[in-house]
């Protein structure tokens, strides 16, 4: 075993560090170091018990020392004896990972490894022959048949033994959407290597060129035309319409491959036709046309709108269309222009409304509905009641109307709205509901009427007397809503007899308090007796609590009762935070100082 490690040094290191040491690339000390260094290597890889990390860092090491002699070959300008340096090291590790595939063969990354590897240094022959031997173990592996057809294309220029292996790959996995696929893609894009040899041939020729030159592309010409246009790629989609005439998925997959060459236009419109003729009442189908129109910037997109909506008149295809108008419109310098593509999106809103079902969704409706309103506001809101009407899980459209009613100052048909919302028990256990109520009301305070205020805050505690908050998350988010109402009330009295109520109401957490503290008419006795009653609601669980009360009494000054309060929320917080509260503390009174 030892002999064999010394002869792969011998035989690989020796001659190589001799090399580096001639070109003045590297000195004795780091030849030595690297021969020492691949010894190692070399023994790990031949003791009894194999591990696959030994072959790996021996290959980094090989893969690291190629990259160092680049790098030193360009700073001194050095470029020969390359076949004596560079090509014996990547050989080196290519038989170490060959090694490692034979004897751990059932490891697919270990494969890749080495070809990837291969493919770095440009050794792309000798990943053609790690593909052939990966594919005796991992021939059910599906893309290494699809990456060895596209390194023999790609990097070796032989279609022949690309389509060899697609031919291979396609016995073996004749469903498969990828191989298929993928073949379908080569097909084209050996037409259009074609294509261009024949271009550059025939700028040859215009340039003066031999004769030769002439006569291989005339030859090429006629003998290969039906191949330039895509002959074989046109045989591929006959035979997938011969036998898989109903795989939407494969069709979908090459009629957008097809439309990335324009000489394929004619197999392009051929899988449009089998399409249209067979998915004509698939939302997908329709989907990939309209995105044909808007990425190839064709003048087609209202007649492949209208044609989608008749064959499938449902909400999807509704927004589909819109979004494509409103994206089309939006990209149209043209203002006249864009404005006919506007009115035709409105057209289609209108018509989903108009449906029994009301054919639109939310977040449509969200996106539309405001730039509307910026045109034409009457006809806004006319459709957005006609929307709401009949969808009454629309949460936040609902919240929408409720703010456009604010907006524009309409109080009491706001007051009647938000009545009508918060009597639905469907809604009234809804969190987004009461999230978009809050923030809402939030952004809206200071304009808020007494009036409103008022019908608001009646409304939200009639839902706590009815108990009809039930859900833990929505109660929190109630509480929040209380709590701003709160905050615009004219009589304090019944203010605080309400935040006296809203605390019987579990949960209490820190986030109340937070809330209830920014009431304005709060004053030092009442502030106090909350903080009282949250210390002994939450104070055995809660540091913030204490911390905040701490800070507010040091705050009014009374530094006697802050130091109480420090004493007592030792002894009731559980000993765990007990000792980060001391900790904070400390670190408090050490700032100050």
């Amino acid at each position: 075993m030892a002999e064999n490690a010394n002869k792969n040094v011998e035989e690989v290191f020796v001659p190589v560090t001799e090399q580096l040491e001639l070109m003045s690339l590297f000195s004795p000390d780091e030849t030595r170091a690297i021969i020492n260094r691949a010894r190692n290597f070399e023994y790990k890889l031949v003791k009894m018990k194999k591990d696959k990390m030994d072959y790996l860092n021996y290959v980094t090491f090989l893969a690291q020392l190629v990259e160092l002699v680049k790098s030193r070959r360009e700073k001194t300008r050095i470029w020969m004896r390359k076949a004596d340096v560079e090509d014996k090291l990547v050989l080196r590790a290519h038989h170490a990972l060959m090694s490692a595939t034979l004897r751990f063969s059932g490891d697919l990354s270990l494969w890749m490894t080495n070809v990837n590897l291969c493919i770095h240094f440009r050794r792309y022959w000798l990943a053609s022959k790690v593909f052939v031997d990966m594919l005796h173990y991992h021939a059910a592996e599906q893309s290494i048949w699809v990456a060895a057809a596209k390194l023999e294309f790609e990097h070796l220029d032989s279609p022949r033994n690309a389509r060899g292996l697609f031919m291979q790959a396609l016995k073996q996995h004749p469903d498969s959407l990828l191989i298929n696929k993928e073949y379908f893609r080569f097909e084209l894009l050996n037409s259009l290597r074609l294509r261009q040899d024949l271009e550059d041939m025939t700028k040859l020729n215009k340039n003066g060129s031999t004769e030769d030159n002439e006569e291989n592309a005339n030859d090429l010409e006629h003998s290969e035309d039906e191949m330039l246009n895509g002959k074989l790629a046109g045989v591929v989609v006959d035979n997938f319409i011969k036998n898989r005439p109903l795989d939407f998925e494969l069709f979908a997959a090459i009629f957008r491959i097809s439309g990335e060459f324009q000489f394929a236009a004619g197999i392009t419109a051929r899988i449009s036709q089998h399409m249209e003729r067979r998915f004509q009442h698939n939302e997908r189908y329709w989907h990939i046309r309209i995105q044909q129109c808007q990425s190839e910037g064709r003048d087609q997109l209202q007649q492949v709108c209208d044609l989608a909506l008749s064959a499938c008149p449902t909400a999807t295809m509704y927004d589909l269309a819109i979004e494509a108008l409103l994206c089309k419109a939006s990209n149209i310098p043209s203002s006249a222009i864009a404005s006919r593509y506007f009115r035709l999106a409105q057209s289609y809103f209108m018509q989903a409304v108009s449906e029994e079902s009301c054919l639109i969704s939310e977040e449509t409706a969200l996106t539309f509905l405001p730039i509307l309103a910026a045109d034409d506001r009457s006809q806004a809101e006319s459709l957005l009641f006609q929307i709401t009407r009949h969808k009454q899980d629309f949460v936040r459209l609902r919240i929408h109307h409720l703010e456009s009613l604010l907006d524009r100052d309409k109080h009491q048909p706001a007051s009647d709205y938000l009545q009508n919302l918060l009597s639905q028990s469907s809604l009234v256990n809804n969190a987004q509901l009461w999230t978009l109520l809050t923030t809402c009301l939030e952004k809206r305070q200071e304009n808020f009427s007494h009036s409103l205020a008022k019908t608001v805050r009646d409304l939200v505690w009639d839902c706590q007397r009815r108990r009809a908050v039930q859900d833990k998350e929505c109660e929190r988010l109630f509480k929040r809503c209380a709590v701003l109402m709160l905050s615009l009330g004219e009589c304090k009295s019944s203010c605080w007899s309400d935040v006296k109520t809203l605390l019987q109401l579990p949960p209490v957490d820190i986030e109340l308090l937070q809330s209830i503290l920014k009431l304005p008419w709060l004053t030092n006795e009442r502030t106090k007796w909350l903080f009282e009653t949250f210390c002994r609601f939450i104070g055995s669980e809660s540091i913030q609590v204490w911390t905040l009360y701490r800070d507010w009494l040091f705050s009014i000054e009374d530094f006697n009762q802050a130091h109480l309060c420090n004493d007592r929320a030792l002894r009731t917080l559980n000993p765990r935070l007990a000792s980060k509260y001391f900790e904070e503390t400390v670190a408090a009174a050490r700032s100050v100082n």
